[in-house]
C-alpha cells in the first residue's frame, strides 16, 4: 500500500485557494508588465480552480455572518481580532479569503 498522506477536504479547499490568491496577485504584476499573454493564461488558470471552490461569498455576505460572530463572542476592541479571525475562517473556510475576512472585520470593529 502506498503510504500517501490523507488530506481531507478542506485542507484541498485551502490550498487550491492559496493557488488562487498567489495568481491572483501574480497578475498585479504581469498588468503592470503589459505581459496580455501571461495575463490570459494566469485569468483561465484562476478560473478553473475557482471551479474546485465553494461559491466565493459576497463582500456583504461576509459582513453579514462577522456581525454575527462579533456579536456571538462579545467582541470589542482590536484586540478581538484574533478570536474573530478564528471563528470566521472556522465557518466561511474556502468561500472567503483570509484578507477579504480581515478587511471587513476591521471596518466593522473600527465602525463602533
Amino acid at each position: 500500500n502506498d503510504k500517501g498522506i490523507e488530506v481531507d477536504d478542506n485542507k484541498i479547499l485551502e490550498i487550491i485557494a492559496k493557488e488562487v490568491k498567489s495568481k491572483k496577485d501574480a497578475l498585479k504584476d504581469f498588468e503592470k508588465a503589459g505581459r496580455e499573454d501571461l495575463i490570459n493564461q494566469t485569468n483561465q488558470e484562476i478560473e478553473v480552480l475557482q471551479q474546485y471552490l465553494p461559491k466565493q461569498l459576497s463582500r456583504e455576505e461576509i459582513k453579514v455572518e462577522l456581525e454575527k460572530i462579533i456579536s456571538e463572542i462579545g467582541a470589542t476592541t482590536m484586540k478581538d481580532m484574533g478570536a474573530i479571525m478564528k471563528e470566521a475562517k472556522a465557518r466561511m473556510g474556502a468561500s472567503a479569503d483570509g484578507k477579504t475576512i480581515n478587511e471587513v472585520a476591521k471596518e466593522i470593529m473600527e465602525r463602533d
